[in-house]
């Protein structure tokens, strides 16, 4: 089901996104400089949240900048694996199915479990 709700959303806003292997996906919108981030850098990210209905829930300049240590921190499986694929100044548009991102508990706050979320990040 909730894949077929992702599918969905990508038909009606016609957005062309590739697909990892864990299904976690992804649209490079602006390319950055230098290598892609690796396992045990600190990234920082201005970033964007939404639910698939489209209703922005966090976003960097109410929340802060989000810094954390790739694959050595709590940060949702969704966004280590994001990060990987980007450099410096790059910014991309994920959509991140609920296994990725809160799973079955959610947040505990504006995300419910089994929730698929939409981020706009961009590396600083």
């Amino acid at each position: 089901m909730e894949n077929e709700d992702i599918e969905l959303f990508l038909k009606r806003y016609k957005w062309q996104m590739q697909q990892t292997n864990t299904g976690l996906r992804y649209e490079i919108t602006k390319n950055g400089v230098g290598k892609n981030v690796a396992k045990g850098e600190t990234v920082t990210l201005e970033y964007r949240t939404f639910l698939l209905n489209g209703e922005e829930i966090y976003n960097w300049k109410n929340d802060g900048l989000k810094q954390f240590i790739v694959e050595k921190s709590e940060e949702i499986a969704g966004l280590h694996e994001a990060v990987k694929l980007m450099n410096k100044g790059s910014e991309a548009r994920l959509i991140i199915p609920s296994h990725l991102a809160c799973g079955a508990s959610g947040d505990g706050n504006k995300i419910a479990p089994y929730q698929t979320i939409i981020m706009k990040i961009k590396i600083i």
